[in-house]
């Protein structure tokens, strides 16, 4: 139950709205850390580009670092989400502040991530 709702916490946050993640409290659990640090790290694509919604799913190591490259799933549907996107996890690994959630490692040890420029 809660890799769902980790899963799906992670879907409606990283959202192109352009909240200030430094201006956030500070994560208590490991989906709202998780989000705020690849959001700190995304850039979102040109607003000209095809930029549809992506789901990339990574798989992480008890010390936060990842174990394997990102693997797009929804792939070829938005180039430029799907480049930001990986680019953004891979900019911010290794998440040292998952470490902080190790008892709930299980939960979080494989993760979907939803990368929306636009809340669709």
């Amino acid at each position: 139950m809660m890799k769902a709702l980790f899963k799906g916490v992670l879907a409606a946050v990283l959202l192109g709205s352009g909240a200030n993640a430094a201006t956030a409290a500070p994560p208590t659990d490991p989906a709202s850390y998780l989000m705020n640090a690849i959001r700190a790290c995304w850039s979102l694509p040109d607003p000209g580009a095809n930029t549809g919604a992506v789901r990339v799913k990574i798989a992480l190591r008890p010390d936060g670092s990842l174990e394997g490259n990102p693997v797009v799933l929804d792939a070829g549907r938005s180039k430029p989400v799907e480049h930001s996107a990986v680019r953004a996890i891979l900019r911010c690994a290794p998440f040292k502040g998952l470490e902080a959630f190790a008892s709930s490692y299980e939960d979080w040890r494989e993760v979907t991530i939803t990368f929306s420029p636009s809340a669709e």
